[in-house]
């Protein structure tokens, strides 16, 4: 049986948690906003592309410049 105990958050929800974990020691908080990265960035991979592909940074001289 797994001790782990699945939560879901909104996105202010997550930034609140996150910041009360600085206010805490790090050798206490520093494992717990590891395992909420990797979460984060596991949740994050799982969705789709956002209107399309990122411009390289070649990609970057043909952007017209803003007025």
């Amino acid at each position: 049986m797994s001790d782990a105990i699945p939560l879901t958050l909104t996105a202010q929800q997550l930034d609140v948690v996150a910041n009360a974990l600085g206010q805490r020691p790090y050798i206490e908080a520093a494992p717990v906003l590891d395992e909420i990265s990797k979460q984060v960035r596991a949740y994050n991979a799982s969705l789709p592309p956002a209107n399309g592909p990122t411009p390289t940074p070649a990609d970057a001289d043909n952007v017209p410049a803003l007025p």
